[in-house]
């Protein structure tokens, strides 16, 4: 929007409709938010991913410490159940087991489910083998390790080695 690029009328309609639903709860208040970082990542998830690296590179030239925020926001941990199995074991080739395993600890079952399935037996018994001796991983260090395998997917997305789905993301979390 901000670029000016051409975005589907139904992605217009319903941001107008997001903005019209702020301003109205709002009206009252002299300032007001109306997304964030957040939102902002919930928009640009909607439209191509041309536009949306386009979008994100003027950003990380212009404001840096919003594109990393940006960044976290456009993939979540949780969203490596949408992953493609082939880019599952693309990022497993590039996680560290130690890692892995911190992160796994406050994982749902879905992703676990996800990422097991993706790993042989052999790298599955190293990998509990791991996760028993490390014992107890405090919530900082779990979020430190999911953060750590994000950024490995964000980076190999970048590359061009792996596809992050963000439309499908979409329609699964709603």
């Amino acid at each position: 929007i901000a670029e000016g690029e051409r975005i589907p009328r139904a992605v217009a309609e319903s941001i107008a409709r997001d903005i019209e639903e702020k301003l109205r709860a709002e009206q009252k208040r002299h300032c007001f938010s109306i997304g964030g970082a957040a939102r902002a990542a919930e928009l640009l998830n909607l439209i191509d991913r041309g536009s949306e690296k386009r979008i994100l590179q003027h950003i990380g030239q212009s404001r840096p410490a919003l594109f990393e925020t940006l960044r976290h926001h456009l993939f979540a941990f949780e969203d490596i159940v949408l992953l493609s199995d082939r880019a599952v074991q693309k990022v497993l080739r590039e996680t560290e087991t130690h890692c892995l395993a911190a992160a796994l600890k406050g994982a749902d079952d879905g992703v676990r489910e996800k990422i097991l399935h993706n790993m042989s037996k052999r790298a599955i018994e190293y990998l509990n083998k791991e996760a028993e001796t490390m014992g107890a991983v405090s919530v900082k260090d779990v979020a430190a390790a999911q953060q750590d395998i994000v950024n490995i997917i964000v980076r190999l997305e970048e590359a061009g080695e792996i596809l992050i789905a963000h439309e499908e993301a979409q329609e699964e979390k709603q």
